[in-house]
């Protein structure tokens, strides 16, 4: 067809050059649905039980402990020479970054999202085939074929064995995986790059479930390519697989991604835009389900783990995959941290008076470092160690001091594993120095030898003036085995923010007298801050007679997680909605208090709904439109009804912007002049006023006929409606129902500021043609009548002549455009000509 349109490209692994990902699983998936529909339909069943799901799974207590979902993979390498036919190191190098990425153990995790979270899912490569045989998981296939075009189909054609790939193993009980040398998309710019693309779980193929890479862009060694070596972009796929979007929903602001606690985002970021703000908050690019480069991912959500677990539970479309027995008991993944170098004499001292003594760790935003006799910024910092002359601090500048992190950076410090095995008790002490105008927060995290995730034990912020402060942590929840523990500073926002530690200690002894007291109840219960989704919830101290070290919080019955501080930030409420919000003070021997709540009701700012007048046309027999693209719509379609609701679309508009749209029209025949009136409510009152009417011409060609759209620099954010009217031979109105053409309705969201997209660049201007009138000469006649029509070439077909009181007088066929009016009557008469589909009127006169 005569349509040529650049898609906005919301696909898994599409990149135009080596620094930009993109992704080619939503384009893939809407390809499927426009050969089946009733595969849609499907999609939103099973986003109707997904939703479902997670609902149930917050409002129950049902805890997941060491129930881990085990997944067995395959793994089929299509190759075409010794280079591209990967080792089997370099597979097992993806599943590693998998196992580390899905459990939270990988080593460059941060602290800097409260709701990161393990998803509890780890992967093997299968040691059952579907014949009950051993296998080591990987299947190697040598093919001629090095480049595989998914704009040709070939996508899935490396998935049949018939087509020149390799068809999966059951895909119910495998996660099948297809490493291929090369993957590209043609489109109207050129020849994409794609990394990889995954298949959701509401797509019922099952010949083509899975995950396909490039090599290039697996693993991280052998053929993997920087910067996406990290094996990220298969950490993404596996993302989609497992049912999650791109964290902005593939739409601009107020397109959801259906996960909660993922912040608002208007578009993919690329590279590392650490701190790049949309939406009103912070970006999460450090999440995988972002466009970042692998160096700058680090962290699914709870939100998004919980997504995931709802197609693994019973009535998910990946249930059988979770229950599958292709494992023999698997190897359990290694450990985040062991103790390779431990401490087991006491008293252990550590003064920095001889060196660091304790590990920087690697991935975070920079060092601790060791120094004496004051930091380099005044008003801010120690001048003398706690004991001795050194210490370890955090240079908050961003002069070019030795070891500045700067401002809002953070920094960890871990110890060597302390072996408290035959400990009655066990108390960690050190001294702080935390004093400057802008001074951020303190952490100390404990962690089991062979746990996944760190503990806080210990936090504080804020300025406490120029001098050491001696804090002591209780270990005892630790007694019996191994802890390594960790110094987590995180600097303010500016320069007079430094941390200091020093005179770190661990004492063990101290009896066998288990502590069996509870802490006291918060007191002092309060809400503030109540949005439309979020809230925060503080509370005064509790006491304990050894120590406090957290609180859980709950919403009715369920868990939040736990907090060291005094408050709580509570997000992804529903405007509108009471909440009660509890609080319960816990030792480190586990003791709880009871609990005390406070509720509250979140702000409902909902607007009132507006509706539309309606506007149809009565037939689409002769033409309809049947392309329409503008802000990230491409909608191309054939005949409908008079009038189709593509609200489901949306379209990202910038206020004060200027944007290229195109429309054409489809004929069934003949083309005739068509008038085109686009309007868009840009003050969202409901109404298409003249003012909103944002494109008006008329043409009669069949091509991409493109128009400018201009935004008001004050028109209303948010979603609203645009109308595109297409009306045969005369101008239309917003609310009117005529004869031939169509009408159809999208969805606009106005934001602040756009990212640019693109349209189809192959069009022609929309004009202002003149309609089509019968011309009828001479007249008046007395014998014969010459018949054309204006503005418009068409051998006309036929002829009739009709009296005053309706009565046809004649008529006849018109093989040369002249008709015999010599028999009639002098008078007045009403000329029909028809050109085969549509008919033409003029009056006559007979003299």
């Amino acid at each position: 067809m005569k349509k040529i349109t650049l898609l906005f490209l919301m696909l898994t692994g599409v990149v135009f050059s080596q620094t930009k990902r993109s992704c080619h699983a939503d384009e893939m998936m809407k390809e499927k649905f426009k050969n089946n529909p009733a595969a849609e339909e499907y999609m939103h069943q099973m986003e109707k039980f997904t939703q479902n799901r997670i609902a149930q799974l917050k409002n129950s207590q049902r805890k997941i402990v060491g129930d881990v979902y085990q997944i067995p993979v395959v793994v089929h390498v299509l190759y075409t020479n010794s280079s591209n036919n990967i080792s089997a190191a370099q597979i097992q190098s993806q599943l590693d970054v998998l196992n580390a990425d899905f459990r939270r153990t990988n080593a460059d995790r941060t602290n800097k999202w409260s709701q990161a979270a393990d998803t509890k899912i780890e992967f093997y490569l299968a040691e059952i085939d579907p014949n009950g045989n051993p296998t080591t998981g990987i299947t190697r296939k040598q093919v001629s074929k090095s480049t595989w075009n998914t704009s040709l189909g070939e996508g899935d054609a490396l998935k049949k064995s018939s087509q020149g790939g390799v068809d999966p193993w059951n895909t119910a009980e495998y996660l099948n995986m297809w490493v291929v040398d090369n993957i590209i998309r043609n489109t109207n710019t050129g020849t994409a790059t794609i990394l990889g693309f995954a298949q959701f779980p509401w797509d019922t193929d099952a010949s083509t479930d899975g995950v396909v890479m490039a090599d290039q862009y697996f693993g991280t060694t052998g053929t993997a390519q920087a910067p996406f070596d990290g094996g990220r972009t298969t950490t993404h796929e596996v993302g989609h697989y497992f049912g999650l979007r791109h964290i902005w929903g593939d739409g601009g602001c107020g397109v959801d991604d259906f996960v909660s606690d993922t912040p608002e985002s208007d578009a993919p970021n690329y590279g590392c835009a650490s701190g790049h703000t949309s939406c009103g908050s912070e970006d999460m690019i450090q999440n995988y389900m972002d466009y970042s480069d692998d160096s700058c991912m680090n962290l699914f959500t709870a939100g998004q783990r919980d997504r995931m677990h709802t197609y693994l539970e019973a009535g998910g479309a990946r249930r059988a995959l979770a229950l599958s027995d292709k494992l023999n008991g698997g190897t359990p993944p290694p450990p985040a941290d062991t103790c390779s170098s431990t401490v087991s004499s006491f008293p252990y001292s550590e003064g920095f008076e001889s060196g660091n003594g304790w590990t920087q760790v690697s991935g975070d935003d920079g060092d601790w470092v060791r120094d004496s006799g004051g930091t380099p910024s005044s008003n801010t910092g120690p001048s003398t160690g706690a004991e001795g002359s050194f210490y370890m601090f955090l240079e908050a500048s961003s002069n070019s001091s030795t070891g500045q992190i700067g401002s809002n950076a953070t920094a960890i410090l871990e110890s060597p594993c302390f072996d408290l095995s035959g400990k009655s008790a066990a108390t960690f002490t050190f001294e702080n120095h935390m004093y400057g105008t802008n001074v951020g927060s303190l952490k100390v995290q404990a962690l089991k030898d062979g746990a996944s995730s760190w503990t806080d034990l210990w936090s504080d912020s804020g300025n406490k003036g120029n001098q050491w402060n001696e804090v002591s942590v209780n270990l005892s929840a630790y007694l019996g085995g191994k802890v390594k523990l960790r110094m987590v500073g995180t600097t303010g926002n500016g320069w007079s923010s430094d941390i200091a530690v020093d005179a770190l200690s661990v004492t063990t002894g101290g009896g066998s007298t288990a502590d069996t007291q509870a802490p006291t109840v918060p007191s002092n219960v309060q809400a503030s801050n109540i949005t439309e989704t979020s809230a925060t919830v503080s509370w005064s101290a509790s006491s304990d007679n050894v120590g406090v070290t957290g609180y859980e919080v709950f919403q009715g019955s369920s868990s939040l997680g736990a907090v060291t501080g005094t408050s709580a930030n509570i997000t992804g409420l529903v405007a509108g909605t009471s909440y009660t919000i509890a609080v319960r003070a816990v030792d480190a021997a586990g003791n709880q208090s009871a609990t005390r709540s406070v509720s509250f009701t979140t702000v409902d700012n909902t607007p009132a709904p507006v509706s539309y007048c309606s506007s149809s046309s009565n037939r689409t027999q002769f033409e309809w439109i049947d392309n329409v693209e503008l802000g990230g719509i491409a909608n191309a379609t054939g005949a409908g009804s008079g009038y189709s609701d593509f609200t489901a679309q949306v379209g990202t508009l910038a206020q004060g912007s200027s944007n290229s749209m195109v429309i054409s029209a489809g004929f069934s025949g003949t083309a005739y002049t068509e008038h085109w009136a686009v309007w868009i409510d840009f003050n969202q009152d409901g109404t298409f006023a003249d003012s909103e009417k944002v494109v008006s011409g008329s043409s009669s060609s069949a091509n991409n006929l493109s128009a400018t759209v201009n935004v008001p620099a004050g028109a209303t954010l948010g979603q609203t409606r645009m109308r595109v009217s297409m009306k045969y031979n005369a101008a239309q109105t917003a609310c009117e129902t005529f004869a031939d053409g169509e009408v159809e309705d999208y969805t606009i969201n106005i934001v602040s500021s756009a990212r640019e997209g693109g349209v189809s660049l192959t069009s022609e201007s929309l004009g202002n043609e003149a309609s089509i009138n019968v011309l009828a000469y001479p007249n008046p006649t007395t014998g014969f009548v010459k018949v054309s029509l204006t503005s418009k070439d068409a051998q006309l077909a036929s002829y009739a002549i009709v009296n005053t009181i309706g009565q046809t007088v004649q008529r006849g066929e018109l093989s040369n455009g002249t008709i015999n009016v010599a028999s009639l009557t002098s008078g007045m008469y009403i000329l029909q000509v028809n050109d085969g589909q549509k008919s033409f009127e003029a009056k006559l006169i007979k003299k």
